[in-house]
């Protein structure tokens, strides 16, 4: 084969450019789902597929916000915390110091 001959492309960008064949898959059983509360439509994220949202569903989303919002509500709560004790820390050593210190007594307790 020359050093110039490009004929080994054509085949090889046809495979690989190719658009997925998707009948030999299973069908999609829209378990990975999104719903959107302010339409009441459901999607697919595997195959697109778009359909309305019962009402056990919209109810479900509902759950999942409420629960999500409480989760990251105390995330933040911890995460503010954390932050304003790590600020807290230089002025927080010599007291740990002399709390160290003046822990113990030296009167042996027996």
């Amino acid at each position: 084969m020359a050093w110039n001959d490009d004929s080994w492309r054509d085949s090889y960008d046809d495979w690989k450019l190719a658009s997925p064949d998707y009948e030999d898959e299973e069908p999609c059983d829209h378990e990975d789902h999104e719903t959107d509360i302010l339409d009441g439509r459901c999607r697919c994220y595997r195959c697109g597929h778009s359909w309305y949202a019962t009402a056990t569903d919209i109810d479900r989303e509902l759950r999942f916000q409420s629960e999500f919002a409480e989760a990251m509500e105390r995330e933040e709560r911890r995460q503010w915390w954390s932050d304003l004790y790590y600020k807290m820390t230089p002025f927080l050593r010599p007291w740990r110091r002399w709390r160290a210190r003046n822990q113990y007594d030296d009167e042996i307790p027996f």
